[in-house]
């Protein structure tokens, strides 16, 4: 019921939202806990859906519990940061040119001084020139590995394909490293990011996953996944 509401509302209220130029989280209300800019509106249009779903069906939605929801929502790897004994790790599911986009945006905020390595894997048939684009000029090394799915591209085909977009737009590759087992690429990009640096994981919602569950010691469904293509 709530969803064929919300079915509904989705049009009406996400087009009143994008007439205006500037929704933003509403006063009063405490920041999203997600991190990244983005989350502000994307906070603005979830609250407003849900305001709108709670009208129509004749319900209160008290502001103290629109607090606690964006106070406390979680989304993971989603600009997710992980503490591990040997530093930091940034997971994201980018995985085309908006997602990427919407990384790049965020990331010089989270990297500031430090040195960054990006974890790279991406599935066949992604716009791969449009997830690099933004990317490649944040990271002076990169390691291209891959997930278990099994569309995902070779890592030295995806080399290969770092260095030609790096060439084609003219700009200067990074050090690109070949390591096939994702587990041994986070490894090795943490060995040169250093102690202090940050190792970004992104261009694979597979890959985010795996290395999540790898990070936290969390169980894996021993079948590979795949996606539609």
């Amino acid at each position: 019921m709530v969803l064929d509401v919300a079915a509904g509302v989705t049009r009406d209220t996400v087009q009143n939202l994008d007439d205006r130029a500037d929704f933003d989280v509403e006063a009063g209300m405490p920041e999203p806990a997600l991190a990244g800019a983005h989350q502000r509106s994307n906070a603005a249009i979830a609250v407003a859906l849900a305001r709108e779903v709670a009208r129509r069906q004749g319900r209160a939605l008290p502001a103290e519990a629109i607090a606690a929801g964006l106070a406390g929502v979680r989304w993971p790897a989603r600009l997710e940061r992980v503490e591990t004994p040997a530093g930091e790790v940034l997971l994201d599911c980018a995985h085309n040119p908006e997602g990427a986009e919407v990384l790049a945006s965020a990331l010089p905020d989270l990297i500031g001084a430090r040195r960054a390595v990006l974890v790279l894997s991406v599935v066949a048939g992604k716009d791969l020139g449009g997830v690099l684009r933004p990317l490649m000029p944040l990271f002076p090394e990169l390691v291209a590995t891959r997930s278990r799915n099994p569309r995902a591209l070779p890592p030295a085909e995806l080399a290969a394909a770092v260095e030609a977009f790096s060439h084609a737009a003219g700009a200067l590759a990074p050090r690109t490293h070949v390591i096939g087992d994702s587990r041994a690429a986070i490894d090795e990009a943490r060995r040169l990011a250093g102690s202090s640096g940050l190792v970004v994981v992104a261009g694979s919602i597979f890959l985010a996953a795996e290395t999540r569950a790898a990070l936290l010691d969390e169980p894996v469904d021993p079948q590979p996944v795949s996606d539609p293509l």
